[in-house]
């Protein structure tokens, strides 16, 4: 590891956040808390990075009982990004675009319910506007040439997280998993890994 930090963690009374630095820049943020804190990322990560964690801790503390994950792609614009729209069997309507943070995170709290029609795939953010405007997407990126090395990934998602961000137009894409995991990548990289133990 290159570096240890701790910080006290705003709102948390007994608590502390260990964030370590690897030597391939990814910032591994373990917390002694049951939810995510509000803790001050500004230090270690560009501004898309810190809307995004910040977006997605709001989500964390509105997660349903039956939370099945979430991936949101934050982008600059869309034109080199190959995406289509999964079928959404719902009765449930939901109207784009939404706008301001406080109202996209309970939107994207709501619908990552695996009885939620609107769980599955991907969902955009335009970072600029703050305003979610596309749900449940399946991203098709393409894939890294042969004479280039292979990505490593944990899964499907985050696979496709990986490879997506390499493409013009998309800032980052942040993750949030059903064992309390959150992931931003950007440039093609894992940037930030927070568990929440």
């Amino acid at each position: 590891m290159e570096a240890r930090r701790e910080y006290r963690c705003p709102g948390l009374a007994h608590g502390f956040a260990f964030i370590m630095r690897s030597q391939n820049g990814i910032w591994n943020v373990f917390y002694q808390s049951e939810h995510i804190p509000n803790l001050d990322l500004a230090t270690m990560t560009s501004p898309v990075q810190e809307f995004a964690i910040t977006l997605l801790q709001r989500i964390a503390h509105q997660l349903p009982s039956d939370f099945s994950g979430l991936g949101v792609v934050f982008y600059d614009h869309l034109e080199a990004l190959p995406f289509i729209a999964l079928e959404v069997l719902s009765r449930d309507q939901i109207r784009l675009p939404v706008n301001g943070m406080g109202a996209i995170a309970s939107t994207l709290a709501s619908v990552s319910s695996s009885s939620s029609g609107w769980h599955d795939g991907f969902h955009f953010v335009d970072i600029s506007k703050q305003q979610l405007t596309h749900l449940a997407q399946f991203l098709s990126p393409p894939l890294p040439k042969p004479n280039v090395p292979t990505p490593k990934a944990s899964g499907a998602r985050h696979m496709t997280a990986m490879l997506a961000t390499r493409i013009n137009g998309i800032a980052g894409i942040g993750i949030l998993t059903n064992n309390n995991e959150l992931a931003f990548f950007d440039h093609g990289m894992q940037t930030l890994r927070v568990t929440v133990q």
